[in-house]
């Protein structure tokens, strides 16, 4: 998936000695020339949060055209989409939530320790460039239980993150994958230069015990802004 705890380094000198590299070829982002980050990730789609203070969803729908694609799949043959929950109460640590998608190949992802932050991310990993189709609405919904009351501002911020595959017994990651049977959960990473922050919103409250009405869910839908300016798109603004 991502980043490794710092205990499997020394292993990795061990491996490296008495194993074989194992590698499955993918494309670099710097083969494709310089891209802005509308030209390789969606620039159609919406967020939509619903929360009774206990249970929470997002639910998220993109879009990709035929050169963002087009530029995907030169730079890398898998993505992957992450949910980033800010001043939630959780810890890095935690992935007690549900994933569905119909992003190809994709798969909940797991949890991982992370020293700059404290924020967890649900995602979808696995994400196949090559069997994503132009013109299709995809989606991804994540559910999860934990009392949050509203005073405390629970944040949801979307990335778009082009990843890559990696099993050689000589890196960290690659020791990392092979530990765990070449499960792709710990073995697809991201290239973090070329992560695409796609939303940055407040997480909106429903009503409580009860599924929103239709207006109200309108009004927390979110049209996201690909701009990448991070403004906070609400039915006010």
């Amino acid at each position: 998936m991502r980043r490794i705890m710092a205990f499997v380094s020394s292993l990795i000198v061990a491996c490296a000695l008495i194993m074989g590299a194992s590698t499955e070829a993918s494309a670099k982002p710097e083969d494709c020339g310089p891209l802005g980050a509308h030209q390789y990730a969606p620039t159609w789609g919406s967020v939509t949060t619903w929360t009774n203070l206990r249970r929470h969803r997002v639910i998220v729908r993109l879009r990709l055209n035929n050169d963002q694609l087009r530029h995907l799949r030169c730079m890398v043959n898998y993505v992957e989409l992450d949910v980033e929950l800010a001043n939630s109460g959780l810890s890095s640590l935690w992935e007690e939530y549900s994933a569905t998608t119909n992003l190809p190949h994709g798969i909940r992802d797991t949890s991982y320790l992370n020293g700059e932050e404290d924020n967890p991310r649900p995602s979808i990993t696995n994400i196949h460039t090559k069997e994503l189709q132009a013109g299709r609405t995809y989606f991804a919904e994540f559910n999860w239980n934990h009392y949050r009351p509203l005073s405390t501002r629970q944040m949801v911020r979307l990335f778009w993150q082009p990843s890559y595959w990696e099993d050689t017994w000589y890196t960290p990651n690659g020791v990392l994958c092979q530990l765990y049977g070449r499960d792709p959960r710990y073995c697809i990473f991201g290239y973090e230069g070329q992560t695409a922050k796609l939303h940055d919103c407040f997480f909106r409250a429903g009503v409580p015990g009860g599924w929103l009405l239709l207006r109200y869910q309108q009004e927390v839908t979110y049209r996201m802004n690909f701009r990448f300016n991070e403004k906070c798109m609400s039915s006010e603004g």
